[in-house]
């Protein structure tokens, strides 16, 4: 799977002193983080996944937009959700009275085509992978700080340094492409 390929990345952020393989790797790493934090899939293939049945008998399955859905047979689509028409199965919990979701199996075809890929999260990987390959030099304060002292003023704290390895402007465009069932139930 390619959010950004190497070409785009030199193009994006222009650096063309990195190696071949240290810029597959960056880009390997920032997409799986990208993957992680937007709490979906990106590329497109055929996909069976286990999904919490939500009211109105809905999935929110991990990779969007929906192509096309093969099993259950009942099922539609819905914008980036899955209707299966309103027959959520049943789970034995809930026939015993414990309150649970059930869960249905789908076969999908979701994702982008490396061709369709959203120019923002192209661009967001492409400079997450440059942070990767040449992470700031001037970093303030050590990594695992938990206080620091200068000139009379000081300030501690759990972690202070704590970078998350994302930088914040990149996490905001990562954020606006969350799961659309992490953005709208949890």
């Amino acid at each position: 799977m390619t959010i950004c390929s190497p070409d785009q990345y030199r193009a994006i952020t222009g650096d063309q002193i990195s190696s071949d393989d240290a810029v597959m790797a960056a880009l390997d790493r920032a997409q799986r983080d990208c993957e992680d934090y937007t709490e979906r899939q990106w590329e497109l293939i055929e996909r069976t996944e286990t999904l919490e049945v939500h009211t109105g008998g809905y999935v929110y399955p991990s990779a969007y937009p929906i192509q096309s859905v093969s099993a259950p047979a009942q099922a539609t689509i819905e914008g980036s959700q899955i209707s299966l028409g309103g027959q959520a199965t049943q789970s034995f919990a809930s026939l015993l009275g414990v309150s649970t979701s059930p869960y249905a199996e789908v076969t999908y075809v979701g994702g982008y085509a490396d061709a369709d890929m959203p120019n923002k999260i192209t661009e967001a990987v492409a400079e997450l992978a440059e942070y990767k390959l040449n992470p700031p030099t001037s970093v303030g304060i050590p990594a695992g700080a938990t206080s620091v002292t200068t000139s009379g003023q000081g300030v501690s704290g759990h972690r202070l340094a704590g970078a998350s390895g994302i930088p914040g402007h990149v996490k905001d465009v990562f954020f606006r492409w969350r799961h659309v069932e992490a953005r709208s139930i949890g």
